[in-house]
């Protein structure tokens, strides 16, 4: 398999979550030192929705955490990402896994029946860029039913392609 940010973004597509795709690419890739992915979660936090600027859709009243995490496959990090989510519609025991385990957000909620909507997509190119990625995403993220349960910007590392680097986040 041909490992380049091309064949990633087609990968990411090919998967119902980034998570799905992340665990395909580094098995895939045989990166060291894990079999699954790991969330170093740096911040998961109440935050006002006054203050939210992206495009999910809040009741009044409705509870909004912004959660800032390292994907990490062993001591490798492939991702960094911040995801804006509302708990509210989350089932309590996924509440709590989010909030006692390192499993990934898109597998927590993976029985809900996540569908991604990606709102941007850009390479990570040009000298204007941090080097440390190849690409970002932003995306929406629903259940099934078409609930939108959270916001996603992800960073994807050039670790992904390129030798083996560790979290700078």
């Amino acid at each position: 398999m041909d490992y380049s940010v091309e064949n990633f973004i087609q990968c990411l597509q090919d998967h119902k979550t980034a998570t799905l795709a992340l665990n395909h690419w580094c098995t895939g890739r045989k990166l060291p030192g894990a079999h699954a992915l790991q969330a170093q979660v740096l911040q998961d936090i109440v935050v006002d929705p006054q203050s939210y600027d992206g495009p999910l859709s809040l009741e009044p009243g409705e509870i909004l955490r912004h959660r800032r995490v390292c994907l990490n496959w062993g001591s490798t990090t492939v991702s960094e990402a911040d995801n804006w989510y509302l708990p509210e519609r989350l089932p309590p025991a996924m509440r709590e896994q989010l909030a006692l385990t390192t499993v990934p957000f898109g597998q927590v909620v993976m029985a809900l029946g996540p569908v991604r909507t990606r709102t941007l997509q850009a390479k990570a190119t040009g000298a204007e860029q941090d080097p440390r990625f190849i690409l970002h995403v932003n995306a929406v993220l629903h259940t099934a039913d078409g609930t939108q349960i959270a916001e996603v910007r992800e960073h994807y590392r050039r670790e992904l392609v390129d030798p083996i680097r560790n979290c700078a986040y």
